[in-house]
């Protein structure tokens, strides 16, 4: 079995408390396409003679995501990059993506649910649509029968509620975070990264061209997240009568309120009757 995963590197602003100070972007791979990473491994320990293939459509900058998943284990690693790409939207980096799947061969597609950067999540269903492949999305864990040549996948609903899903190879899966944490480094890595060498392809190689016209999705403004409002009361500086009084909703004094006069088990029994009492 032949497994790709479709892989997106990310560029974000600095590090918390960096922000405005010059200090340079952040280049990091996209989180669920690591998760993705890892169950394509997973499956290729439970199948042997599986390949795991890392496809990648961005600039230099790129390749450092391709070393990360050439050091968790992945066979072989493409960068897909050319200056009319600059700007394009989801659609034309679905389309350079699946000319490029097609170049390579696969029985499997894995990707990320969505990017943390821009969150369209819409990748994987291009992929699916253009490739004509059945789509399972925001799967947590996959399972191959090698026997029936089926793949399943399971998916968390709202309130724990858990489904699985099983579909005949190829296919597509979009992958949400799991219970398997995504590996640092495989055994190997230093050696692997040393000799496999990052294949690297243009526009021009896939006979694809970069109509501008065809562009749907557009940028219009990014701008930082809203700060949280803060809710609640510092209650820091308050005495312990006025804090019991808040717990219990009280604004007046009333017999059975805790006093700070009060002795500890004359505070405890008025407290356990009013919650005898609010509890029914």
């Amino acid at each position: 079995m032949k497994i790709a995963v479709c892989l997106k590197h990310i560029i974000g602003p600095p590090s918390s408390g960096l922000a405005g100070t010059g200090a340079p972007l952040r280049h990091s791979p996209n989180p669920l396409d690591l998760s993705a990473i890892e169950e394509a491994l997973r499956l290729r320990a439970g199948s042997g003679g599986s390949e795991v293939v890392v496809v990648t459509a961005g600039p230099p900058q790129a390749e450092l995501t391709l070393n990360r998943a050439i050091a968790m284990g992945a066979d072989k690693a493409i960068r897909v990059w050319d200056e009319a790409m600059c700007g394009a939207d989801s659609f034309f980096t679905a389309e350079v993506l699946c000319a490029t799947l097609r170049a390579t061969g696969f029985d499997l597609i894995l990707c990320g649910s969505r990017s943390a950067d821009t969150g369209s999540g819409i990748v994987g269903a291009l992929l699916a649509e253009e490739l004509e492949l059945p789509l399972i999305a925001g799967a947590l864990g996959l399972k191959y029968d090698e026997r029936t040549n089926r793949i399943s996948a399971d998916k968390k609903l709202e309130r724990g509620v858990r489904e699985t899903y099983t579909t005949c190879l190829p296919a597509m899966v979009t992958i949400e975070h799991g219970p398997n944490e995504p590996r640092w480094y495989g055994a190997g890595w230093v050696h692997r990264l040393l000799k496999q060498k990052i294949e690297r392809r243009d526009l021009r190689w896939l006979g694809v061209s970069f109509p501008a016209q065809s562009r749907r999705v557009e940028i219009v403004a990014v701008t930082p997240p809203r700060p949280r409002t803060k809710l609640g009361v510092n209650v820091a500086s308050l005495s312990r009568e006025e804090k019991l009084r808040m717990m219990f909703g009280q604004t007046r004094t009333s017999a059975g309120q805790v006093r700070a006069s009060d002795r500890p088990e004359d505070a405890a029994r008025k407290i356990k009757e009013h919650l005898d009492k609010w509890l029914g």
